[in-house]
C-alpha cells in the first residue's frame, strides 16, 4: 500500500511545470560596467593626448659675451723678514689690515705660544675695555657663523684672535716687543694681506708683456708654509691701493662693438657680479690689449692673478621666449587700398557668387597682424589665395595671390591655440628676444605653447 502511494507521488512530480526566473534589475552591475568603460576611455586618452607644456612670457635680455682670463694688475708690495728667526702669522689672509694690525711675529724659538703663556703667568695681563669688547665680538661672530662642515676656518680664526691678543699685549707694554727674543710687526700701511708671491708684483699697465697676459709658464709660491726665515726672505705681500686693472687681448670683433663707447660692461664668472668700467686700448709687441680700470671689488678677487670675466655686448631687452615656441606661419597679403571700415570694423569686400552665378560683394571683417609698404597681412578663415576682393571706393577688383611667412607663437590663455605674431630682435641657440609693442602680439605674463609644432590654430588645449 505504501509503495503504491509513493508511485502516485512520483507520477505527480512528472507533471510539474517549471517556470523561468524573471529578470532582476541589478544596479551594481550597471555601475560596474560604466566604471569599466570610463577607465578604458581614460587609459586611451592618457596614451593618445598631446603633452602640451606652457611657458609664461616675461621680459628679459639677451647679450653676447666675450670670455677672458684677464691679467689682474695691482699696486703690490713684498715685505721681507727683518731678521733671522721663527715666524708666526696672525692676520687672516685675503683680509684688510690696518696700520695698527699685527701681521706677524718673529721669535728666537719655535714655541711662541708656550713662551707667551709662561710670561703671562708672571705678569699682570688685563685687557682694556675696548680690546675686551673687540675680542668678545670676534668670539660671538665666530660662534654664530660656525658650521661643522667649515671646521677648517677654525685655524684662521685662532690666528686672527691670537693676533688681536698680541696687539693688546703689545699696546699694554707700550712696544711691539714685550717678550725676550720676540717682536711683533705691524702692517706698514693699510692694505690687503696675502701670503703668496708670483713675481708679477711690479707689473703696471705700462710694462706688462703679451706672455704675461696669456699666463704662459705662470706659477706662484706660498709663503705661509715656512716656519723659519732668514733676514731678507719674502714673508708676505700687501696690496696698498683700491684701484686695479684687468688686461685682456682685444679681438677685432670686440673692438667694433666698443667703438664710440667710453665704458665696458664686465661680469665676473666666480660670483656673477657685474660692473661698468672705463677702458683704454694699448698696443704692445704687435698685439692689442684692452685695459680696464676698476675701483671696486678688489678684495673679492685679490688672490687671483688671472680673473675669469665676461665682457658683455649687444644687450637687447624685450620679451624673452624659447625658440621652440616659435613657428613660421603663412599670412595672406591684402592690398592696402582694399581695406575699408564698416561699423568701426576693418575688413574687405569679398566677391562671392550665388547659386545662379551672379556676383555680389559682402563685407568680411579682417584682423590685420602686420603690414609693409604695400600690404596688410591676415589669417582670416573666410579668405584664401585666389579669392577676389573689391578695392575700396571703386568697382575695381583684385585677386588675393600673395602670402608671406611670419614668426609666430600660439597663445593658450583662452584654452585654445591663438596665433600671435612676434618680431625677433635678437636670438641665440635657446631663446629669442622679441619686440614688446607688436600689434596683435604677445603681452607680459601671457602663456604660450612651449613647443609650437604640437598644436594648430584654434585647437583646444587641455
Amino acid at each position: 500500500m505504501f509503495s503504491a502511494f509513493f508511485c502516485v507521488i512520483l507520477d505527480g512530480m512528472d507533471n510539474v511545470v517549471k517556470f523561468k526566473k524573471p529578470f532582476q534589475f541589478r544596479i551594481g552591475g550597471i555601475v560596474f560596467g560604466v566604471l569599466c568603460i570610463y577607465l578604458v576611455v581614460l587609459i586611451i586618452s592618457f596614451f593618445t593626448k598631446k603633452n602640451v607644456a606652457s611657458y609664461e612670457v616675461v621680459t628679459g635680455d639677451l647679450s653676447s659675451y666675450y670670455s677672458f682670463q684677464a691679467l689682474a694688475i695691482r699696486k703690490e708690495k713684498i715685505i721681507t723678514a727683518p731678521r733671522d728667526g721663527y715666524i708666526t702669522y696672525f692676520t687672516k689672509e685675503d683680509t684688510k689690515a690696518s696700520a695698527k694690525s699685527v701681521v706677524y711675529a718673529m721669535h728666537d724659538t719655535g714655541n711662541l705660544y708656550q713662551d707667551l703663556k709662561n710670561s703671562l703667568k708672571e705678569k699682570e695681563a688685563v685687557l682694556s675695555e675696548e680690546r675686551r669688547t673687540e675680542v668678545l665680538s670676534m668670539l660671538d661672530e665666530f660662534s654664530y657663523a660656525y658650521r661643522d662642515d667649515a671646521f677648517y676656518e677654525t685655524a684662521s680664526f685662532r690666528e686672527s684672535l691670537n693676533g688681536k691678543l698680541l696687539e693688546a699685549l703689545a699696546e699694554k707694554g707700550g712696544q711691539a716687543s714685550f717678550l725676550p727674543g720676540m717682536a711683533a710687526y705691524y702692517a706698514f700701511q693699510p692694505g690687503i694681506v696675502l701670503y703668496e708671491e708670483d713675481g708679477l708684483e711690479n707689473l703696471t699697465i705700462n710694462n706688462f708683456s703679451a706672455a704675461q697676459v696669456s699666463g704662459t709658464n705662470y706659477s706662484k709660491k706660498i709663503l705661509k708654509t715656512q716656519e723659519s726665515v732668514q733676514a731678507g726672505d719674502d714673508i708676505y705681500k700687501l696690496i696698498t691701493d683700491e684701484t686695479w686693472y684687468l688686461v685682456a687681448p682685444l679681438e677685432d670683433s670686440l673692438k667694433k662693438h666698443l667703438e664710440g663707447q667710453e665704458y665696458v660692461d664686465i661680469e665676473f664668472q666666480a660670483d656673477n657680479r657685474s660692473m661698468s668700467v672705463p677702458y683704454t686700448i694699448v698696443k704692445r709687441q704687435g698685439h692689442t690689449f684692452l685695459c680696464m680700470e676698476c675701483t671696486t671689488g678688489l678684495i673679492r678677487y685679490a688672490k687671483e692673478r688671472y680673473v675669469s670675466i665676461d665682457i658683455v655686448v649687444n644687450q637687447t631687452k624685450g620679451f624673452k621666449i624659447p625658440n621652440s615656441s616659435i613657428v613660421k606661419l603663412p599670412f595672406l597679403a591684402i592690398p592696402k587700398d582694399a581695406i575699408m571700415e564698416s561699423k568701426n570694423k576693418k575688413g574687405v569686400m569679398h566677391i562671392v557668387k550665388d547659386e545662379d552665378g551672379n556676383e555680389r560683394a559682402e563685407f568680411v571683417e579682417t584682423a590685420l597682424y602686420a603690414s609693409d609698404e604695400n600690404f596688410y597681412y591676415t589669417r582670416s578663415k573666410k579668405l584664401k589665395q585666389g579669392d577676389q576682393i573689391q578695392l575700396a571706393g571703386s568697382a575695381n577688383k583684385d585677386t588675393l595671390a600673395r602670402t608671406k611667412n611670419f614668426p609666430c607663437v600660439y597663445c593658450m590663455n583662452k584654452g585654445y591655440a591663438v596665433v600671435k605674431i612676434v618680431e625677433i630682435l635678437e636670438k641665440n641657440d635657446d631663446y629669442s628676444i622679441t619686440e614688446m609693442n607688436t600689434a596683435y602680439g604677445i603681452r607680459n605674463f601671457d602663456h604660450i605653447v612651449l613647443d609650437g609644432t604640437l598644436v594648430k590654430e584654434g585647437e583646444m588645449i587641455p
